[in-house]
């Protein structure tokens, strides 16, 4: 006995008529079908890994037939390809999604794209790329929201034909998908010749628990990445398999464990109720960028995103989460609220050096001490776009310090770094300003132009309206003669200051001459205010002012 589809009404009551229903019907009664919509179009979902929401959905017919009850598609699809009437089919469900795009606009829903497959017919048969593009326009949907998919023996003949139209479909802006890969004995040889979006796997790869089908799998991943395509799984039935294809760097996933094909609105309430909450497809091409990174390298990784003034940890893996937090079970939760409360100075260094990164989108290497451990990280911006960022963050190495190192005076002079946003000295005999710390590290030990220096800073961060008071502060014609009439040698002086875009902040400039030398040169330190909101005044001399 045949049962029904999951997702789909059980109608037993037909199956004998449905299992000795005459090819032949099919083709007498695939108009009246299509006419009176017996022809129903069911919506599976499509999620996205790192984000665990719905990103897309593949639009699959079923024929719930009077007589003969709900066909499944293998009974009904290659009749219609043996007598070229498949391109009727594909019209009816291009249409259809197309209008169930228009019925969710007027609602004012929220809708994501639509993948569906077209058949090697289509291409030959008729003007498929033409009959895309009016039915589109006919209901206004954007070209991004309608995925095709191809399987690999649609270039098996007329390739020229076939490929000519598929180069013409992605010149427009539609995405070009590869449905079964790996399933067919030529696929590499079509994949060297003709472009696509994104490549299906093959579920048969999934249902193959071994060694050395994860293998396969992570090599086709892999590949996938070096030529630029991104990679969906078919077939995914359990969390085991999710959690291991989300770790490898597949992008998208859809099976059963994620949904069932049903009616569009039952399969979107489906996931809603899983806690699958629907992407905004506006902002797609920003995590499409994930694609780009490697989950497969050696060294421990992880995703941090910026958004709303909050870090968020998209992913870690496990390696990542036994340096960072000993595999704690809420060791990740713990790591992300300190990097945001940015309390610790260490994280605080590390907090500000990404909003750093964010602005300059040049490459950081940071560390920092947890423990007795040095954490070296490689950070770098995958993705930027408005007030939204993603970092890639690579734990490349560690070291223990060992117990004889900790108070040692060289370390304790390090911990100066994590308190000042920079530390310089002024040569005035030489004109010169050499860089000790700054929170990027990557000019420390440089020497540059004072003049030109104090000019650059001045000009890129300190707000107008002090320049002249900034200019006062750093006079050098006058220094040595102010530093002695305080009462405790230190100048400070207090500058808005430009700062992530979000308004000014006082940064206290404190300066002193460095003692015990003969030479012009003085120390200067820059910090972030402790007080913020409120005038101070240009220039005070006790110590315990200074933020």
């Amino acid at each position: 006995m045949v049962e029904a589809l999951p997702g789909q009404p059980d109608k037993k009551k037909k199956t004998l008529k449905r299992s000795s229903m005459p090819r032949g019907y099919i083709v007498r009664h695939i108009d009246e079908a299509i006419e009176k919509r017996w022809i129903k179009v069911y919506y599976q979902p499509i999620v996205r890994t790192i984000s665990r929401r719905l990103c897309a959905m593949e639009a699959l017919a079923r024929w719930d037939d009077p007589t003969y009850g709900f066909l499944t598609p293998p009974q009904f699809i290659g009749v219609l390809e043996q007598h070229n009437l498949i391109d009727k089919l594909d019209r009816y469900m291009i249409e259809a999604v197309c209008r169930n795009f228009a019925r969710l606009r007027k609602a004012g829903r929220q809708a994501v794209p639509v993948s569906l497959n077209l058949s090697r017919l289509d291409f030959i048969t008729c003007d498929i790329f033409s009959v895309v593009e009016d039915t589109l326009k006919r209901y206004d949907m954007p070209r991004s929201m309608l995925h095709l998919e191809v399987v690999e023996s649609i270039l098996t003949d007329r390739v020229k034909v076939i490929g000519t139209s598929l180069d013409k479909f992605r010149e427009a802006g539609y995405e070009i998908w590869m449905d079964d890969f790996g399933s067919g004995y030529s696929t590499l040889n079509f994949l060297k010749d003709q472009r696509f979006d994104v490549l299906k796997m093959d579920m048969a790869f999934l249902k193959s628990d071994t060694k050395r089908a994860r293998d396969i799998i992570l090599s086709i991943i892999a590949m996938d990445k070096r030529i630029g395509n991104r990679t969906l799984a078919e077939g995914v039935e359990t969390e085991e398999q999710f959690n291991f294809l989300r770790e490898s760097g597949c992008e998208k996933v859809q099976g059963y464990y994620l949904g069932r094909p049903m009616p569009y609105d039952k399969s979107v309430e489906a996931c809603l109720k899983q806690g699958i909450g629907i992407e905004d497809w506006n902002w797609k091409s920003y995590y499409d960028a994930i694609a780009r990174v490697d989950f497969l390298t050696e060294q421990p990784l992880m995703l941090l995103e910026y958004h709303a003034r909050q870090f968020q940890l998209l992913f870690a893996d496990k390696s990542c989460g036994d340096l960072l937090w000993q595999g704690a079970e809420d060791g990740a939760e713990e790591w992300a609220e300190a990097l945001n409360s940015s309390h610790d100075p260490e994280m605080h260094y590390l907090h500000h050096g990404l909003l750093r990164l964010a602005r300059t989108g040049e490459s950081e290497e940071f560390s920092y001490v947890q423990g007795d451990t040095i954490i070296r990280m490689d950070a770098s911006l995958v993705v930027k776009r408005e007030q939204r960022c993603l970092f890639e963050i690579h734990c490349r190495s560690k070291a223990k310090i060992r117990e004889e190192e900790k108070l040692t005076p060289e370390k304790m002079m390090k911990g100066i770094f994590y308190l000042y946003d920079a530390i310089f000295t002024l040569d005035l005999k030489h004109q010169q300003l050499l860089l000790l710390t700054s929170p990027s590290g990557k000019l420390n030990g440089r020497s540059f132009s004072l003049e030109d220096s104090m000019t650059l800073y001045k000009e890129m961060y300190v707000c107008e309206d002090d320049w002249l008071r900034y200019e006062e502060f750093f006079r050098t014609d006058n220094l040595d003669d102010r530093l002695k009439a305080a009462e405790n040698g230190i100048l400070c002086g207090m500058f808005r200051t430009k700062w992530r875009g979000h308004g000014p902040v006082w940064k206290s400039h404190i300066i002193m001459r460095i003692p015990h030398l003969d030479s012009d040169a003085y120390l200067c330190m820059i910090r972030t205010a402790d007080v913020q909101g409120k005038a101070i005044g240009c220039e005070v001399n006790r110590l315990d002012t200074l933020a």
